[in-house]
């Protein structure tokens, strides 16, 4: 069995390159009428980010918990996930009540207009969570998902969960329940790695580094094929065809990362992945406060999208180059980013 203390340098990987997507989907935000199908096609390409933090959430925790909970861990653990999860739920909260006191997008009296009953409530931010409304919506799926599977740290109790989580699914399509879902799958695929079921599939990843980018390309051109309006009437044909979206996007970043073999691209998704919770959040508001400057200086057009990616990328960077630094050499700021993000 892996050592589960050690971390991973390619799950670092995939989670800075994740981090480097969301930057590219969250620039879009606020961009010019005559600019929106420029921003469709980029939100369109990385439709399956979202799932992806599920799906990858889901494999950590298959991979480093539910191996402890079956040697006899089980209330530890689940303790561990829950305090997690509140966490990250809380986080959420903040990270909103932030950005609606900065005016940053959202407005407390739009959100009493439009929001008037419980069922208001229900649609917009508990079985879904709408992006009109509130921000950072990953977490609160990855915090819901993270209580749910607290309770049920076995193999066997995981897989009923999924079918569960499938029939639900087939029935009423909520993201909630979609989010929980892939989170699962991942999950179990994370404790079959630890199991070494994927030995041989992993020697095929390694040997056929190039092919993952053609392959990726291959699906898109079945996106825009009579086969995907056939498919997306089925709920779980569609997720199905995401969790295979997302592995197929893990690969190719491993790919071309390996392939290009640029050692700064390489430090910099690892910090990226290493600080992924505290990267998320922080890119937002750049993001946000990048737009709203640019947004005084002219219409935000293509240029100023591009500009904003940079800028807030680079920030970004620097910013959790003096947090990781920060904490080898402050014990108080190591203890503090801890208690909040860890």
């Amino acid at each position: 069995m892996p050592k589960s203390n050690q971390r991973n340098i390619n799950i670092d990987l995939t989670k800075g390159a994740l981090v480097i997507a969301m930057i590219f989907y969250h620039c879009t935000f606020n961009i010019s009428a005559q600019y929106l199908y420029i921003a469709h096609n980029i939100t369109e390409t990385l439709e399956f980010l979202h799932y992806a933090f599920l799906f990858i959430s889901g494999y950590l925790c298959g991979f480093h918990y539910l191996p402890l909970s079956i040697v006899g861990s089980s209330h530890k653990v689940g303790q561990r996930l829950r305090v997690r999860a509140l966490k990250i739920f809380l986080i959420f909260i903040l990270g909103n009540l932030t950005l609606y006191v900065l005016g940053l997008t959202y407005s407390i009296d739009t959100l009493l207009k439009e929001i008037t009953s419980f069922h208001d409530v229900a649609t917009n931010f508990i079985l879904n969570v709408n992006g009109s409304f509130a921000a950072f919506e990953v977490l609160y799926y990855i915090a819901a998902f993270l209580f749910l599977i607290s309770y049920i740290l076995t193999p066997i109790r995981i897989l009923v969960f999924c079918a569960l989580m499938a029939f639900i699914v087939w029935n009423f399509s909520e993201h909630l329940f979609s989010f929980v879902f892939i989170g699962s799958v991942g999950m179990l695929l994370g404790w079959l790695k630890t199991r070494g079921v994927f030995q041989k599939i992993e020697q095929f990843l390694e040997a056929g580094n190039g092919v993952f980018p053609i392959i990726l390309f291959l699906l898109f051109q079945i996106y825009k094929s009579n086969i995907y309006i056939f498919y997306q009437e089925n709920t779980l044909l569609v997720l199905f065809m995401l969790i295979l979206e997302t592995l197929l996007w893990f690969a190719t970043f491993i790919s071309i990362i390996k392939l290009l073999k640029w050692s700064w691209l390489t430090n910099m998704l690892v910090i990226f992945g290493k600080y992924t919770l505290f990267a998320y959040i922080v890119q937002m508001f750049l993001i946000r406060i990048g737009a709203a400057i640019l947004g005084k200086l002219g219409d935000y057009d293509i240029i100023f999208y591009t500009v904003n990616l940079l800028i807030s990328t680079i920030l970004l960077y620097i910013v959790i180059l003096l947090l990781d630094n920060w904490r080898k050499n402050q014990i108080l700021v190591n203890n503090i980013y801890k208690r909040i993000f860890l």
